[in-house]
């Protein structure tokens, strides 16, 4: 019986290891390295998979075909749905949790395709308990069991040892160790994956980065929580998780009662920054075009901000002051109109950040710049299906190939400039530690935006000033509900709802409210607006809900729909975006070279080719219980074992710097070398940040410029 669970076990893993190899192919090193972790991904699936059936089957001992039948039917079921909702996934925003309804209808229909296999495959299982006479089996399957048994328990105990946290030694103030004199770059390409990385590496288009790979230790950097960029580039330079360092979004809304969005400003920040660190043990840095930066802080050192604006023509605030009128120097005049192709803007602020970096580098001999771009994510949202049109489905798209063939080298036209910059910086001979916030891939279908303010104005829930949607506030005295969400589809729409209205307009309740927007169908073919539609817990703000069906996430073609008595095309509510055709993926990179660590090549987990890989991804930094069984997964070998919240621990200690013991992160000590030695920590950074920074001035320019650019890439209304 046993090892009939245990072919079944392994026959499940090498399916579920082969597939999500072939579907999330990420690979490091080359195929020989990738065949070994494939295998051992196998032995250690198999294993995990053998004791869960040996575990499920002791209560149904007494049935032998029952005992086998039945864990395998469970654990094949489980296998495939975990497999179609990661596939599914793939276009779920990423600020929905895993448990929000829509996960849940996700898991569900995956649970609907899977449990046919699961019952096929439990009922072979059986038939196989029943066929096989224990006189027929022979010993050599058990003794190569045992032996695949010991090799992986040796692979995953060697795993767990290399990833062990190294003591920290209790150290007062923020010196830096005795003798260190270490000097160290940071430098973020966002939406930077090794597979499409070493794709223009072969190609010859990034030759810098291509020796950094020949000296250094790389590998893939999970993305630790929502892949949004301001999250994670200030999670990067904090070591700290999003509710650590208190960066939420892009935007927030003004405290001035009128609910305005307004870019998010670096006095949000709850945690220290590396540079502030570093800052307190006398050291200087140059921060330059990182997210989240204005207004600038005052440090020792140089703080150019994102230089976004400066499209616009408005060089946002530096410290010091004067540091600004040098990079308005360098910079070309703004054109007299802009292009109307965004990636025209997208190569001219690539321009810029370069330019504005080549009039600071030389202003002090900084020991730690910290530094980045945003282009190649820019352009990849723009142009992925330009650059690698064999992914996508072109008809379904509406695809212009003579038009995607002559856009085919603008990706790797930016990435090629990301490399030149990126020699500059190495030129220097000091340290890089190069990482991602996220990685990229391509979107399955068009993204497509479903406009809830439109429907529930129709509708008659929600009214404007004046008569036009677009372009006008909403009028609170006269809403009885409006929009509290984004306007993405396949995600929760949140609604807020006023028992209250004005004099003269029918009152409604929640539940007719709600009733009203279940009740939305397409006319020519009955389907649904929304899969699911209700009021929120007791005592939560918004009140109601609604979840996009899939007709509000594919082009709307012809068909219509009634609202509130009148035929309206369904086109009215939704905004297909077919020049987006990039998304992000939660494998993102990292490269770390220094002249004097010994570099160790590719750091991988066991199998990080596998589907669950990807799915940890996907839920990583949203619940405490699924951290912590990533945690499990990471010691294992199943998943990446490093993520972006490590970067800032192994900068300071690759620096000399104490770490801090409330840091969610951890130092990448695979990286930074193979020799043990205690870390110098302090209980907290958080007294390092001015408690007077709040009052600094906004620029006001600068932030409207921002905001225009958001809205242009969908980050924000």
């Amino acid at each position: 019986m046993v090892r009939l669970q245990a072919r079944s076990a392994f026959l499940i893993a090498l399916a579920y290891v082969l597939v999500g190899a072939l579907r999330w192919h990420h690979p490091l090193g080359g195929s020989a390295d990738l065949l070994a972790r494939l295998a051992a991904g196998v032995g250690v699936v198999g294993n995990l998979l053998w004791l869960l059936l040996v575990a499920l089957s002791l209560p149904l001992m007494r049935w032998p075909r029952l005992a086998l039948g039945l864990p395998t039917a469970l654990v094949a079921t489980c296998a495939v749905t975990g497999e179609l909702a990661v596939g599914w996934n793939v276009d779920l925003p990423f600020y929905v949790g895993p448990g929000d309804p829509e996960r849940l209808i996700t898991l569900a229909r995956g649970l609907a395709y899977a449990l046919p296999l699961g019952i096929a495959a439990g009922l072979l299982a059986s038939c196989a308990a029943k066929a096989t006479h224990p006189g027929r089996v022979r010993r050599w399957p058990t003794i190569l069991l045992a032996l695949q048994g010991c090799c992986t328990l040796a692979l995953v105990g060697g795993n767990a040892a290399g990833l062990r946290a190294l003591p920290l030694e209790a150290v007062e103030g923020s010196a830096r160790s005795p003798g260190v004199q270490r000097k160290l770059t940071i430098f973020c390409i966002d939406a930077g994956l090794w597979t499409m990385v070493d794709h223009f590496i072969d190609e010859g288009r990034m030759p810098h980065l291509a020796a950094l790979k020949e000296r250094g230790s790389y590998g893939h950097l999970m993305t630790h929580g929502r892949r949004l960029s301001p999250v994670v580039w200030t999670s990067m330079v904090t070591g700290m998780a999003e509710a650590g360092h208190g960066i939420h979004d892009f935007t927030v809304l003004s405290d001035d009662g009128e609910g305005r969005s307004l870019p998010t400003p670096s006095t949000e920040r709850t945690a220290a920054a590396v540079w502030n660190i570093a800052d307190a043990a006398g050291l200087k840095s140059l921060v330059h075009n990182w997210l989240v930066t204005a207004p600038a802080e005052e440090i020792g050192g140089v703080v150019v901000p994102n230089l976004k604006s400066a499209l616009g023509g408005s060089i946002p605030a530096t410290h010091p002051a004067a540091v600004r009128s040098l990079v308005a120097d360098a910079l070309d005049d703004s054109p007299d109109e802009r292009p109307e192709d965004a990636y025209a803007d997208i190569t001219r602020l690539l321009e810029i950040e370069i330019d504005a970096w080549e009039a600071v580098r030389e202003l002090a001999d900084f020991d730690l710049v910290v530094t980045g771009t945003q282009a190649s994510d820019s352009s990849l949202h723009l142009r992925y299906l330009d650059t690698f049109p064999e992914l996508f489905d072109l008809e379904a798209w509406g695809a212009d190939t003579q038009r995607a063939a002559q856009r085919s080298n603008d990706v790797p036209a930016i990435f090629t400039r990301i490399d030149e910059w990126l020699g500059a910086l190495t030129a220097e001979g000091r340290a890089v530690l190069v990482v991602s916030d996220h990685g990229a891939r391509p979107r399955a279908v068009p993204l497509v935006l479903f406009h809830a303010d439109a429907l529930l104005a129709d509708m008659g829930l929600i009214a404007f000033e004046g008569e036009r949607l677009e372009g006008s506030a909403l009028d609170p005295k006269r809403a009885r509900a409006r929009e509290a969400g984004s306007s993405a589809t396949r995600h929760r729409v949140e609604i807020l709802f006023r028992e209250e209205v004005t004099e003269g307009v029918e009152p409604m309740s929640l539940a007719e409210v709600i009733a009203a927007l279940a009740a939305l169908t397409v006319t020519e073919t009955g389907e649904p607006l929304f899969e699911a539609a209700g009021p929120m817990p007791e005592g939560r703000r918004p009140e109601a809900f609604v979840i996009p069906a899939p007709c509000l996430s594919r082009p709307p073609g012809e068909v219509s729909v009634e609202v509130a008595g009148v035929e309206r095309p369904l086109a009215r509510y939704l905004d297909v975006r077919s020049e987006n055709s990039g998304n992000h993926d939660p494998h993102g990179m990292f490269l770390f070279a220094a002249p004097d660590v010994e570099p160790v090549g590719p750091v991988a987990a066991l199998c990080s080719e596998t589907s669950l890989s990807t799915l940890l991804g996907f839920t990583l930094g949203t619940s405490r219980t699924l951290d912590r069984v990533a945690e499990a997964a990471r010691r294992l070998g199943l998943f990446e074992p490093y993520t972006s919240l490590d970067v800032t621990p192994t900068a300071l200690a690759y620096l000399g710097l104490p770490l801090a013991r409330d840091m969610h992160g951890r130092v990448m000590e695979r990286v930074l070398g193979p020799t043990p030695r205690a870390r110098a920590g302090v209980d907290t950074h958080g007294g390092l940040l001015d408690p007077d920074r709040r009052s600094a001035p906004i620029d006001e320019a600068a932030r409207a410029e921002i905001l225009e650019q958001l809205r242009a890439l969908g980050y924000t209304k």
